[in-house]
Order: C-alpha cells, then sequence, then structure tokens
C-alpha cells in the first residue's frame, strides 16, 4: 500500500506506464520539496538569495 509497492508491482509486471507514472511523481515531489525548503531557508536567513 504505496507508492514504492506500485513502483515494484509494475516493475515485476514490466508495466512501463505504472513505472513512468511513478518515477514521474516521486521526481515531482523530490523537486518541490526541495524548492519549498530553498524558499523557507530564504525566509529564515535572509542572506541567502536564490
Amino acid at each position: 500500500p504505496g507508492l514504492g509497492s506500485l513502483l515494484i508491482e509494475g516493475i515485476y509486471e514490466k508495466d512501463i506506464l505504472i513505472i513512468q507514472g511513478a518515477v514521474l511523481v516521486i521526481g515531482v515531489t523530490f523537486a518541490l520539496s526541495n524548492l519549498i525548503v530553498d524558499v523557507l531557508y530564504m525566509l529564515i536567513d535572509p542572506r541567502i538569495r536564490l
């Protein structure tokens, strides 16, 4: 029950669409979380510029 389980099942079943979708969701989540952390860090420490 989760995205990792879905990805593993897609790999076992050789379901390319499931694999692509899961990797896309993981990548977008990772990128957005990094962006949010950078913006919060900039707000906390005004010496930091993006």
